[in-house]
């Protein structure tokens, strides 16, 4: 019986690090692809606002 608990708790101690990992792979790669667009975005803004500076000349 003691020998199944303590496998028992291997494995969930196992799992929840895998799940912990999995989660913060998930979250860095979101974090970078929102990031990135939001990049994206201001350097499109930024050559709008620098064509319209050109046309008021």
């Amino acid at each position: 019986m003691r020998n199944i608990l303590g496998v028992g708790v291997i494995g969930w101690i196992i799992f929840f690090v895998i799940l912990f990992y999995i989660i913060r792979t998930a979250v860095e790669e979101g974090v970078l692809y929102a990031l990135k667009k939001y990049d994206r975005e201001k350097e499109r803004q930024r050559l709008i606002e620098d064509d319209e500076d050109e046309e008021e000349f």
